[in-house]
């Protein structure tokens, strides 16, 4: 429920008002109009004709300005004592934390425009979501004046605004980002198709997604219009941002992308315990950028997607085929709980390398010596990453790769250190020519430590992006038959592919936890496929959700109780939060793979669903769906609803004690 003694005002959506906890029933149409206008211009005293004018805009007040004292007295009556005060002037006097989502709606948006100048993507990321949350719903639906057209023009233009910020944001997150950013950029180009910035943002998107055709046509479509319709053309940030996109478009400098589609299962299981499976395509790719470096042409690949779906198996796949051909392969694994130390990722990268004296000295020779501090010479500063340092690091693996071919594999590229990853950065650059492959794995989900220079990294026309997809049915059931053994039938296998959603990891842990148990694999057995699936996934389902916000953490639990028709302003009711924070916390728990980013507020996979819910203590668990019941009854909830939260509550009665 709402916090006690809160004071919220929602203009946006459906009119509501309440007052320390309170819940108002606006007195008919008149007196919402009244309490529209005064929360709009709170800020200020209202004077009596203009209250008047907002009522009556053709001048047709019945009586003149007495007839606005019938609806000011109710709403005075509604509102209590001491909330509306004054006589020839009139103002709203609210506490300080009163919640007005229209004033939270414009903070949100001034808060993401200034993360945004500061290029710190995470951080604008909430702040404009929740800015859109609020926008989407329009401006006081089913009252009409002009003043309330007026209003709706600005939130539309702040909806355009929050929908570009999101397309921004997202295209340069990556990853599971990539897909709402497009959505919001062509919805920002549907509202304003005459607006630059709006397509601008589409392009960004798209080029983001590896689709720089589509993004050229954006910008043709937009040359077309500005030509027929108003006889100009594009102004010079588009015209910049169409020539950038065109050179990364050219046939050398082209950013390859490896679709996630899965390649045909082989006829023959594979060996038990194998699990490269449906990842012909992507092992291919991988082949054919160690077969360039080999050759002398530097390469970047970036294996990117969410957690579990196989990014360091390829990796690894990666490793041993550079070895085989008798590449020198370097490994780091960056850390969510190392990212502190400098240079921790070049450290792993290179230190064995420069171990024997013979080598470090070797390595270190020439224009590499700037390198030396970072390997705990006693001169200098391990943490200093000026350009000496980077430029000695880059001879560093220069001269390793003189000798022979050099793979620098990196897992959790996001978790880098920001001085080792502003060398990855360096180094990225200047790979034309020389005999090196950077392979590193990136969690789509995560916030990196340095978004700018991981986005520079993954964006450059060297790199190459492979995305793995989930398995098929065909692969789960090859990894089924592989683990316990081929007479699964197809039934088990089916469900072994619901319940994880073709996740590799998760299939590898619900397979583990059904090999312990000693299950069967046969059809009458796809029951206990449902039953294990959540105790399998929710561990590391739970450890994702711990890294989180209390705010995220509540957030989570009001969608898993609430079910899949949740919507803000209810979860922010059961969680005890306002929408503002229920708006950042979705932010943080859809980059986290936890809800889905399309509305309405949903989980990733039921699986995911189950642990959170399971997650909380059985009593608890009963309480909230108490508390759901008593709320959806409260505003209006249709029946159903309501019935299958009492059917999980303590008592049927309890929805009408519960407060």
């Amino acid at each position: 429920m709402a916090d006690v003694g809160a004071t919220r005002i929602s203009l946006c959506g459906r009119l509501s008002v309440e007052l320390e906890g309170r819940r108002v029933e606006l007195p008919g149409r008149q007196g919402r109009m009244l309490m529209a206008y005064l929360a709009l211009h709170r800020d200020r005293p209202v004077r009596r004709d203009e209250l008047v004018d907002a009522l009556w805009p053709e001048g047709d007040a019945p009586g003149g300005g007495e007839a606005l004292a019938p609806p000011l007295s109710r709403l005075r009556k509604a509102l209590g004592a001491g909330v509306l005060e004054g006589r020839g002037e009139l103002q709203l006097t609210l506490p300080d934390d009163a919640w007005v989502d229209w004033e939270v709606a414009h903070d949100a948006m001034a808060r993401a425009d200034a993360a945004l100048r500061e290029s710190d993507w995470r951080a604008a990321w909430g702040p404009a979501q929740a800015a859109l949350a609020i926008a989407d719903r329009g401006l006081l639906p089913g009252l009409d004046a002009p003043w309330v057209d007026e209003r709706r023009v600005e939130l539309a233009e702040l909806r355009i605004q929050a929908l570009e910020a999101v397309a921004t944001i997202g295209a340069r997150l990556g990853g599971s980002e990539l897909g709402p950013a497009e959505r919001a950029a062509r919805a920002a180009v549907e509202a304003a198709p005459f607006r630059e910035s709006a397509r601008a943002a589409l392009m960004e998107a798209l080029a983001a997604e590896g689709n720089v055709a589509e993004a050229l046509r954006v910008y043709e479509d937009l040359r077309t219009l500005l030509r027929d319709e108003l006889g100009t053309t594009p102004g010079a940030a588009l015209v910049a941002l169409h020539e950038r996109l065109l050179q990364a478009d050219a046939p050398a400098a082209s950013r390859q992308t490896v679709s996630p589609e899965p390649a045909a299962s082989p006829a023959a299981p594979p060996p038990k315990g194998a699990e490269l499976v449906e990842r012909d395509r992507e092992v291919s790719a991988l082949s054919s950028l160690v077969d360039a470096a080999l050759a002398g042409e530097g390469r970047v690949v970036v294996i990117e997607g969410p957690a579990g779906v196989g990014k360091t198996r390829l990796l690894a796949e990666a490793r041993r085929r550079a070895a085989e051909t008798g590449a020198l392969t370097l490994f780091a694994r960056a850390g969510e709980l190392e990212r502190d130390f400098p240079f921790g990722v070049v450290r792993q990268l290179f230190e064995a390398a420069v171990a024997d004296p013979g080598a470090r000295e070797r390595g270190l020779a020439g224009a590499a010596a700037g390198a030396a501090q970072v390997f705990g010479a006693p001169e200098g500063d391990a943490e200093d990453a000026s350009f000496a340092v980077l430029h000695g690091l880059f001879w560093l693996a220069l001269n390793l790769a003189h000798e022979r071919p050099l793979l620098l594999a990196i897992d959790d590229l996001q978790w880098c250190d920001p001085p080792s990853l502003r060398f990855v950065a360096y180094l990225v650059r200047r790979l034309e020519g020389q005999p090196i492959l950077v392979a590193s794995t990136v969690r789509s989900a995560e916030p990196p430590t340095d978004a700018a220079l991981l986005s520079e990294i993954t964006s450059d026309p060297a790199t190459t992006s492979v995305r793995p997809g989930p398995l098929t049915e065909t692969g789960t059931r090859e990894l089924v038959h592989a683990r316990l053994g081929p007479e699964a039938d197809d039934a088990f296998c089916a469900s072994c592919h619901e319940a994880t959603g073709g996740n590799p990891l998760l299939l590898r842990q619900l397979l583990t936890a059904l090999e312990s148990d000693r299950v069967s694999p046969v059809a009458m057995h796809a029951r206990v496929v449902r039953e294990t699936g959540p105790r399998a996934v929710s561990g590391t389902v739970l450890r994702r959700l711990a890294r989180l916000s209390r705010e995220a953490v509540a957030v989570a639990r009001g969608v898993a109780v609430l079910g899949e028709t949740a919507d803000l302003a209810n979860v922010a009711r059961l969680s005890d939060l306002d929408e503002w924070q229920v708006a950042t916390a979705t932010g943080a728990l859809v980059a986290a793979e936890i809800l889905r980013a399309e509305p309405p507020l949903g989980f990733v996979h039921p699986l995911v669903r189950d642990a959170v819910y399971h997650e909380l203590p059985p009593g608890e668990r009963e309480l909230q769906h108490a508390r759901a019941a008593a709320m959806l009854t409260e505003i209006g909830a249709p029946p159903d609803q309501v019935a299958a939260q009492l059917l999980l509550s303590p008592r049927r009665g309890e929805a009408q004690v519960v407060a």
